[in-house]
């Protein structure tokens, strides 16, 4: 019967006579860093360190026409909880799990049609998501739909669920 390599191993290092000395790996490394590190240093901070890279995103400006599709002649309306038909394309939200009513979907499809008004090639994504709820702070759903009386048929949408349909939306067209 063969022996598997690992007690084989084991067997021979029990038959030895003098013990091995202990691998390199175990024994404590030898550092020859200086007792003070730039972070632990007083009056330097670290996240300015000019050692380090720093990385800034450049901000995703939108086209003055990147809600504004040719096709497009109805306002934007859900389908379900998982869709929204946007002109002829379909924007699929069935990955965003925080959504669960049409309600919501809806409240998400007027959002994106205010977001239509806002985008001039020159604001960001995350300006008009701001501008976005700035309003609906201070003027509710009434805001974006446009009616005077409150829309029994919407939820108010946060900022996350109607960044989520702008990402999934294929004919969003940013400037470069």
């Amino acid at each position: 019967m063969p022996m598997c390599p690992r007690k084989s191993r084991t067997k021979r290092m029990s038959s030895s006579a003098s013990p091995q000395p202990t691998s390199k790996r175990l024994q404590p490394a030898s550092t020859n860093q200086p007792a003070s590190t730039p972070a632990a240093e007083p009056g330097r901070d670290p996240a300015t360190d000019s050692d380090s890279p720093a990385f800034t995103a450049a901000p995703r400006v939108p086209t003055a026409k990147a809600l504004r599709p040719a096709s497009k002649t109805k306002t934007a309306r859900a389908k379900g909880s998982d869709r929204i038909q946007f002109g002829r394309d379909f924007i699929d939200l069935i990955a965003i799990a925080q959504l669960v009513d049409t309600q919501q979907a809806s409240g998400v499809a007027e959002a994106l049609e205010y977001l239509a008004e806002i985008f001039d090639g020159r604001i960001s994504l995350t300006e008009a998501l701001a501008e976005v709820e700035d309003m609906l702070d201070a003027e509710g759903l009434d805001g974006i739909t446009g009616h005077r009386d409150h829309p029994g048929h919407l939820t108010r949408p946060r900022r996350q669920e109607i960044a989520a349909a702008l990402n999934r939306y294929r004919g969003l067209s940013l400037e470069r």
